[in-house]
């Protein structure tokens, strides 16, 4: 992707991913090591840009993005609302190398951001508070509501309306990148008429733990049982097919959504009945009123 790595060029997250997609699915396909078939599978930000490929025009056989942001509905925004998880996750993918000591520094983001509130600095700063200039930033919070720019970083109707190929999403309970993964899945389905092969797996995990589930994820059955499942669940050869240690993935001979319920029941699989079923996962001991 130009301006990563040893690439020339000038790099800009939720952009780049658009303008150069087509072109490195392209690239992958006519390497020696690849056999043409050039599938997508990865988390957060790397799911994002699957999508990505796909609004750029790139033919992928499938892809199964995890816990992905809808650009502009749930990432950076939030109801029109900035993360400030924004500045540091910039300092993290910004630039020809990732920056990773502040994003596994939990606790040294927390302090800053208080910090930041403390100062009383206008939002709009917080790059200048962090010792950065970051281009990329500014220009996001002069977008502050769903626009035009947020858009066309994601997917037209019109794509969405002709995607036949499978896809698999999943996300989790406690992940907060759920409603933009549920958002593509639900358009997708939606603009499609129903008929789009794409499968939902929702689980009880949260956003990291989507793409390394472990069963003390909580201490349920439901945790062990989808941390088994969700743990051996790849792209195969076959475009049409996932695997997991066991074989296909059951989701695609049963119904379009899965969902584990995080509880510590006897059924913690639960299955929706069609792609436009509600439902609903309390963890105990709440009650549906």
């Amino acid at each position: 992707m130009r301006g990563r790595g040893d690439s020339e060029g000038e790099f800009a997250p939720f952009g780049s991913e658009v303008n150069d997609g087509h072109d490195i699915v392209d690239w992958i396909a006519k390497q020696p090591f690849c056999n043409s078939k050039v599938a997508g599978n990865g988390h957060g930000w790397v799911g994002y840009t699957q999508w990505a490929a796909v609004h750029s025009g790139a033919k992928l056989p499938t892809i199964v993005p995890l816990s992905l942001a809808w650009v502009g509905l749930d990432f950076p925004i939030d109801n029109n609302i900035f993360y400030a998880f924004a500045v540091p996750w910039l300092t993290h993918v910004d630039g020809h190398t990732q920056r990773n000591t502040m994003m596994k520094d939990g606790a040294f983001q927390v302090a800053e951001q208080l910090r930041f509130i403390e100062s009383r600095l206008p939002f709009r700063k917080m790059d200048e508070f962090y010792g950065i200039e970051s281009h990329q930033f500014r220009e996001w919070v002069s977008h502050p509501s769903q626009d035009e720019y947020w858009d066309r970083r994601n997917p037209t109707d019109e794509q969405l309306a002709g995607l036949t190929m499978p896809v698999l999403t999943m996300c989790g309970h406690f992940d907060g990148d759920q409603p933009g993964a549920l958002e593509f899945y639900r358009r997708h389905q939606r603009l499609s008429g129903g008929k789009a092969d794409h499968y939902l797996m929702l689980g009880p995990w949260g956003t990291i733990r989507c793409a390394s589930p472990r069963p003390s994820s909580s201490g349920s059955r439901s945790a062990r049982a989808a941390s088994s499942t969700r743990s051996g669940c790849t792209p195969s050869g076959s475009p049409s097919r996932w695997r997991t240690a066991r074989g296909p993935h059951s989701c695609r001979r049963r119904s379009p959504i899965m969902s584990w319920a995080p509880t510590s029941g006897a059924m913690p699989i639960r299955w929706a009945p069609s792609p436009r079923a509600t439902m609903c996962c309390i963890p105990a001991p709440a009650k549906i009123r």
